[in-house]
């Protein structure tokens, strides 16, 4: 076969026509960048358990590969190296992998099951990107760190469990996740990052943890969720973070003095009931929670402190039900 080999790597191979099946020599410890890359031929490859490095794009675009046994001797695979190899329906990844690389797998359409072996420590960014097939995942305890877009688009997962090791997931990890109905958010997580769950139209509820501080620009644009209770860590809730959630319609604020609301962020057509923090404190901003949204129509408001900026209650085009002035409001603004 077409094999182009320096010092023990397989620096490059040749396809020829018809060829199906390939067997790496015994002996080969680095399979190189490229080296298979639009081999589309390819249905089968064999590594044999002296290879220790698969480098970047190695079988990027191999999109006939259907079977891939990784060996166990494998310690690192390089970024992109599997990327668009719509062939593949299940991946074991072995036991010594620290890391999986930017884009792994993206676009492996096909892709139904990967298994990821305890010891990975992080998933960079956009891993399953685009496996739109993919249902089945797991998240060993030793990840503490999950890239941006890691999930994106992955059309057929419906449930995910993160560990309470991880400590951050970048913006955009599991946007366009459009049948995702369940997940658990880590403990030691911080913030909510933009487009986190962009588009996750199915996920109904979901739990933030407490020690969430910042719930970032649209972090729930149009998802399915029906109702939000924010632990009393967060300070900040982004622009648009909730908008177009048209299944929202219960919200409880946190009882915290420092929060800030951006505006648009409850910009939900669906909206019944928003419960404010009873610290009976003016909140730092609230700009566009309610006023001038026309699609409020009726809502009760509970809790001292609602829509209170420096001692000012402002205007609101809902009709308020069981609202209550709070001790404390100097003023009153016209049409409020």
């Amino acid at each position: 076969m077409g094999f182009i080999i320096e010092d023990k790597k397989l620096v490059k191979y040749e396809s020829e026509p018809g060829i199906i099946f390939v067997v790496i020599p015994e002996g080969i410890t680095e399979i190189g960048e490229d080296a298979f890359r639009d081999c589309s031929e390819i249905k089968i490859v064999v590594i044999p358990d002296t290879v220790t490095i698969i480098g970047e794009s190695a079988f990027r675009n191999c999109s006939g590969l259907i079977k891939l046994k990784l060996p166990d001797s494998i310690t690192e695979i390089g970024r992109c190296a599997f990327e668009k190899c719509s062939g593949l329906s299940e991946v074991v990844l072995p036991p010594l992998l620290k890391e999986l690389h930017y884009n792994l797998f993206e676009e492996c359409e096909n892709l139904k099951r990967v298994v990821i072996p305890d010891g990975v420590e992080k998933l960079w960014g956009g891993v399953f990107a685009g496996c739109s097939s993919l249902k089945e995942v797991n998240i060993p305890e030793s990840v503490t760190s999950i890239g941006g877009g890691s999930f994106q688009y992955c059309s057929s997962l419906e449930e995910l469990y993160i560990p309470d090791n991880v400590s951050e997931i970048i913006q955009y990890a599991f946007s366009g996740c459009v049948n995702l109905t369940k997940i658990h958010l880590p403990k030691k997580l911080k913030s909510i990052e933009n487009e986190l769950f962009y588009y996750c139209e199915k996920l109904r509820e979901v739990e933030i943890p407490y020690g969430v501080e910042s719930i970032c620009e649209k972090a729930f644009f149009r998802s399915g969720l029906e109702r939000i209770v924010f632990p009393d860590s967060v300070k900040y809730i982004g622009w648009e973070s909730f908008d177009d959630c048209k299944s929202l319609r219960y919200v409880s604020l946190p009882d915290n003095a420092d929060l800030k609301i951006v505006g648009g962020a409850f910009n939900c057509p669906s909206v019944e009931e928003i419960r404010f923090p009873k610290n009976g404190k003016p909140l730092k901003g609230i700009h566009g929670l309610i006023c001038d949204n026309p699609w409020y129509k009726k809502m009760i408001i509970k809790g001292n402190g609602f829509i209170i900026v420096n001692n000012i209650l402002y205007r609101s085009d809902a009709e308020l039900i069981n609202a209550e002035v709070p001790e404390g409001v100097t003023y009153i603004s016209e049409y409020a």
